[in-house]
């Protein structure tokens, strides 16, 4: 756990969600008038603030399962240099595979 709570492998899972290409339904500029940024707090209130995860999305997330298995690695103790290299191989191998289908 670390000081917000969240166990490390959560706070890794929001990591990526936050790198990942997600569509938004807002776009956020710093040259928003009061009457967007207001509309935009409506949306996301409404509609929650996290998108929902898409088939890729979860499709990777299986994918990188099965790497932490493969090299014998439990996420949730898994070094900054075990984690990041398990991500690299995951991403390369299944952005590989997605290309060649």
């Amino acid at each position: 756990m670390n000081g917000s709570g969240r166990s490390d492998w959560a706070c890794r899972c929001l990591i990526f969600a936050q790198r990942s290409r997600r569509k938004s339904a807002m776009p956020f500029t710093a040259e928003m008038s009061r009457e967007e940024l207001l509309r935009a707090e409506a949306v996301g209130a409404e509609q929650g603030w996290v998108a929902p995860m898409t088939q890729e999305d979860r499709a990777y997330f299986a994918y990188l399962q099965t790497v932490f298995k493969r090299y014998n690695i439990t996420p949730s103790k898994a070094t900054r240099l075990e984690y990041d290299f398990v991500v690299r191989v995951a991403e390369s191998e299944f952005y590989l595979q997605q290309a060649n289908a």
